[in-house]
């Protein structure tokens, strides 16, 4: 009879114990840190569902007044590009140039190549108080995991920047929520990007960015506007790249 309880006992435990292994299994996020670049490159931002970007009235009116500064290649264009400033969130993912991105259980880090621009977005559920945070560039950017998939929100940006080599406008309204997966046994990062901002776009709506894995080179860390850079026409699409 007490061997028999034993037994019960032992059972138990090992089930105990492949559940808890199990549950930990299930836990245990995937490693996104490497080195990434575009897929291809894409100077327009573009829904996944291949509609209209829904600019509202005063959307328009500034997306075509970008488009006219950009025409005109003046200084004053492209604030970002002249002053080699942080050209912003999502336009610094479709940069051909590569971005190292760093994975810790309480922070990730992208490291872009382009203008040295970084961006810090704490494993966290609660943002920042933007009362001690002032708007920027690159925003201020929360995570967490679904699963597989690690979302980031960002919010309190300023209203410099623009989402892609278009011109197309935000506010500073702007909050952009990315959920990036791992694909192809890890040589593809899967970014899915949803855009909000009831000032420019009339809804949410939400674009696709593909990165694949690069091996063999490194961030070049004093690359910036107006120098010779790495040579990207490897990438494709890249040669419209300006």
């Amino acid at each position: 009879m007490q061997h028999s309880h034993q037994v019960k006992q032992a059972t138990i435990a090992a089930l105990l114990l492949c559940s808890a292994s199990s549950a930990y299994a299930q836990t245990v996020a995937p490693d996104l840190s490497g080195l990434w670049s575009v897929s291809r490159y894409q100077p327009a931002l573009k829904p996944s569902d291949s509609s209209a970007i829904p600019l509202t009235a005063e959307g328009k009116t500034l997306y075509a007044a970008n488009q006219s500064a950009l025409k005109s290649k003046t200084s004053a264009a492209d604030l970002t590009a002249s002053r080699c400033l942080p050209q912003g969130v999502p336009r610094s993912l479709l940069s051909p140039y590569p971005y190292s991105l760093y994975q810790s259980p309480t922070q990730i880090t992208f490291l872009h190549e382009s203008n040295r621009a970084f961006r810090l977005i704490a494993m966290t559920d609660k943002h920042a108080d933007p009362a001690n945070w002032d708007p920027s560039f690159m925003g201020e950017g929360i995570a967490h995991w679904e699963q597989d998939t690690l979302v980031i929100e960002t919010t309190n940006f300023n209203d410099k920047t623009f989402l892609d080599d278009t011109g197309l406008p935000h506010s500073d309204q702007l909050r952009v929520t990315e959920r990036l997966r791992l694909q192809n046994k890890g040589a593809q990062l899967e970014d899915t990007i949803t855009i909000e901002d009831p000032v420019v776009f009339t809804r949410a709506w939400t674009a696709s960015l593909s990165f694949k894995r690069r091996a063999g080179i490194q961030i070049i860390t004093d690359s910036i506007c107006g120098e010779a850079r790495r040579d990207v026409s490897d990438i494709p699409g890249a040669k419209a790249f300006r």
